[in-house]
């Protein structure tokens, strides 16, 4: 699945796919939900409860400890 990301159109990458002879179908989302691109909901979810929630001192303090 991919985004709109004029990358993901070229001519390279429908040749690469093509050469798959089928193994490989690419599926674009619609350009008006980015609430349906999986990435996303990766990201923010990181960003609510993984490192960069955490203030660095926090993160280097517990690497010294061994944490």
């Amino acid at each position: 699945m991919l985004d709109g990301l004029p990358a993901h159109k070229t001519r390279g990458v429908r040749d690469d796919v093509d050469s798959l002879k089928g193994r490989l179908t690419l599926h674009f989302l619609p350009g008006d939900a980015p609430d349906l691109n999986p990435d996303e909901l990766g990201v923010e979810l990181h960003q609510a409860h993984g490192r960069s929630a955490q203030p660095a001192a926090q993160w280097r303090e517990a690497g010294r400890s061994g944490a």
